[in-house]
C-alpha cells in the first residue's frame, strides 16, 4: 500500500497521516510500523510530501483537534484490529481516550494504538483483509454474536454509523 502510494501522482502535501498503531520501537526495527512508513512512503525522494502525526510521541493535544477523513484498517488472525487486541480492557470500560498504550501477549514491547473513539470519529473507514482465513474470520465477526472481547473489529462494525468499505484479496 505504502509503495504504491509512494509512486502514485498524487498530491500529499495537504494530507496527513497518522498510523491506526505502532509497535514503540526505534523505526530503524523492522517491526516498526512508522519506520516502515518513513522508508516507503516519505522517503527523501518524494516531492510533495504528507504531514505526519507520530504515535511515539505523546500528541494528544493535535490529536484532539482533528477528526480523520479516512482510516484505513486492516484486521489479524485473532480479530484485532489497529493494536486493539482481544480481551482489550477498552472494550469493556468505557473510555474517552484518543489512544494508548497496549501489549500483545505475545510480544516483550508495547504498542500504541489510537482507540476506539479516535477511529469512530472517521468520515469513512476502509478494511484491506489479505488473505482466506481472514476473509473467513471477518464473515464469521460479522454474523456471529456480538463478541468483541473475542472479536475486537465487531465493536468498530456495530458502533459506526456509516457504511465500511471491506475489500478482501480473496473470494
Amino acid at each position: 500500500l505504502y509503495m504504491g502510494l509512494n509512486s502514485s501522482k498524487i498530491n500529499f502535501e495537504k494530507s496527513t497521516f497518522i498510523l491506526s498503531d505502532d509497535r514503540l520501537l526505534e523505526n530503524k526495527n523492522l517491526n516498526s510500523n512508522e519506520g516502515f512508513l518513513l522508508k516507503y512512503l516519505f522517503n527523501s525522494k518524494q516531492k510533495n510530501k504528507p504531514n505526519y502525526i507520530s504515535l511515539k510521541k505523546n500528541n494528544l493535544n493535535i490529536l484532539k483537534n482533528i477528526k480523520p477523513n479516512l482510516s484505513i484498517l486492516g484486521m489479524g488472525l485473532d480479530c484485532h484490529t489497529a493494536s486493539i487486541f482481544p480481551d482489550d480492557k477498552y472494550l469493556r470500560v468505557k473510555t474517552d481516550l484518543l489512544y494508548y498504550n497496549t501489549r500483545k501477549i505475545s510480544e516483550s514491547f508495547d504498542r500504541r494504538t489510537l482507540s476506539f473513539n479516535f477511529l469512530l470519529k472517521s468520515d469513512k473507514i476502509i478494511i484491506l483483509i489479505s488473505g482466506k482465513e481472514k476473509v473467513e474470520l471477518i464473515l464469521e465477526c460479522i454474523s456471529k454474536r456480538f463478541n468483541p472481547s473475542k472479536y475486537p473489529i465487531q465493536y468498530l462494525i456495530k458502533n459506526y454509523k456509516k457504511d465500511i468499505a471491506v475489500y478482501c484479496d480473496y473470494t
